[in-house]
């Protein structure tokens, strides 16, 4: 299957290159949407066919997901990294997630989760409130994505209200009750942050 995925994929290039557009989608229709570079694929076609605006969607729509993606992976670094007692090399990656976070625009709609990782882990408990205030708030306000130039054909995004309210209570229940986060509950500013979002 693989085989034949990856030779469907260059053959829709070749097609590309060529300008035999037809053929081109006919192959691109034949790849999974999981195939790692469809969407690649499917904006170089949209491109060739003059569908620019089609062509922007699907690459801002991939680099959206490979920077999640980035995130993901730091997250997992940081932690693995904290669970081995190693608070440089946390430090490194939780660092290294909030400067793509920034160069991808992500930092105006989201935190780190590395950094807060790496926060709550140092018991820094007022960077950990300002992490969870900006988390509290992305929970139910939409992500602007398009006010960004680098997902500007892309629509508004967020929770929907019911999963936002949700994923807001169990937050705020956390941060009141959770042992290990006793250092926030101890930490200025604690109960000024917890009046204003608590429902």
């Amino acid at each position: 299957t693989q085989i034949r995925e990856w030779a469907a994929y260059m053959a829709a290039v070749r097609c590309i290159g060529k300008g035999d557009l037809a053929q081109a989608e006919a192959l691109l229709e034949q790849l999974p949407d999981t195939y790692k570079d469809k969407k690649m694929l499917a904006a170089s076609l949209r491109k060739k066919q003059g569908q620019a605006q089609q062509a922007w969607v699907l690459l801002e729509q991939e680099l959206f997901e490979r920077a999640n993606g980035i995130q993901i992976v730091l997250l997992h670094m940081t932690n693995l990294a904290l669970a081995e007692g190693n608070r440089d090399a946390a430090k490194l990656f939780a660092d290294t997630a909030a400067t793509v976070q920034d160069a991808l625009h992500f930092s105006t709609f989201s935190i780190s989760s590395a950094s807060l990782q790496l926060a709550m882990a140092e018991q820094d408990g007022v960077r950990t409130l300002a992490l969870l205030e900006k988390l509290l708030n992305s929970m139910t306000a939409p992500w602007a994505l398009n006010a960004s130039p680098l997902y500007r054909h892309l629509p508004a995004q967020g929770n929907s209200s019911k999963v936002g309210e949700t994923l807001h209570q169990s937050l705020l229940n956390q941060m009141q009750t959770d042992p290990e986060m006793q250092f926030l509950r101890d930490t200025a500013g604690y109960e000024k942050l917890i009046e204003k979002y608590k429902s």
